[in-house]
């Protein structure tokens, strides 16, 4: 009796472990691979030319974007109808991932980088070339999710890093 018991409750305790790793499943991203591929995802974002009239250079922004940031590119945009030149290099000083979590199925990244945009020139409607911003280094604040099998840009704001 004490022989079928133990039986029993053996039979018990792996059904059980097979049942919970059976319900977690593995996730598709180790926190590394997705750090790296934020990081790869934003250099790849950050190197298109945001002002070209090139249906290519689009598409290939829209490769690395979903979410609300998707929705800004889909709206208008302040220089729409305006002739933009841009001519330099924005420059990632430094990128560096803050958070990795799961919501649900989905991996999500934060992440801040700076940027340098002291070399980068923008001439808007033939007035002449300008550096378009008051203060040409700054931070900017990233989320990233995973959709399929990328980790994608979602939201993108700027902020106040200490260092930049």
């Amino acid at each position: 009796m004490l022989r079928t018991a133990a039986s029993i409750a053996a039979l018990a305790l792996a059904a059980v472990a097979l049942t919970s790793c059976a319900s977690e499943p593995e996730p598709e991203w180790t926190e590394e691979e997705a750090y790296a591929a934020a990081e790869e995802t934003f250099r790849g974002y950050w190197s298109v030319d945001a002002f070209s009239d090139d249906e290519e250079a689009r598409a290939q922004t829209l490769e690395h974007i979903t979410g609300d940031l998707r929705d800004h590119y889909d709206g208008d945009s302040v220089l729409d109808g305006h002739d933009v030149q841009a001519r330099g290099e924005s420059i990632i000083r430094e990128f560096e991932t803050t958070e990795y979590r799961t919501v649900g199925d989905q991996i999500v990244v934060e992440a801040t980088a700076c940027i340098d945009d002291s070399a980068y020139e923008l001439n808007i409607d033939g007035k002449g070339w300008k550096v378009p911003r008051e203060d040409p280094i700054y931070g900017v604040e990233l989320t990233f999710e995973s959709v399929d099998s990328k980790i994608l840009i979602s939201h993108f704001d700027e902020t106040e890093l200490e260092g930049c």
